[in-house]
């Protein structure tokens, strides 16, 4: 992922139907989409980076996530 090499210490990319990869260093996570009927797309990718940011904000990520993240 380029954000890496320009510095972040985190890159998170959706993949649409395929989930989505973080990836931590040289730790690579891939989590798969749940199997829905998609009705629209716009704003999807939007909507998981609110929720990951939400999450991560009121604490209810993992351990290993948080960790990760600082």
């Amino acid at each position: 992922l380029d954000a890496q090499r320009k510095g972040a210490r985190v890159a998170v990319a959706t993949l649409g139907a395929d989930g989505a990869v973080a990836r931590f260093g040289e730790t690579v996570v891939k989590v798969s989409a749940p199997a829905v009927d998609v009705v629209d797309t716009i704003g999807a990718g939007d909507a998981f980076i609110a929720m990951l940011l939400l999450s991560i904000a009121v604490d209810q990520t993992s351990a290993w996530l948080r960790q990760r993240l600082r």
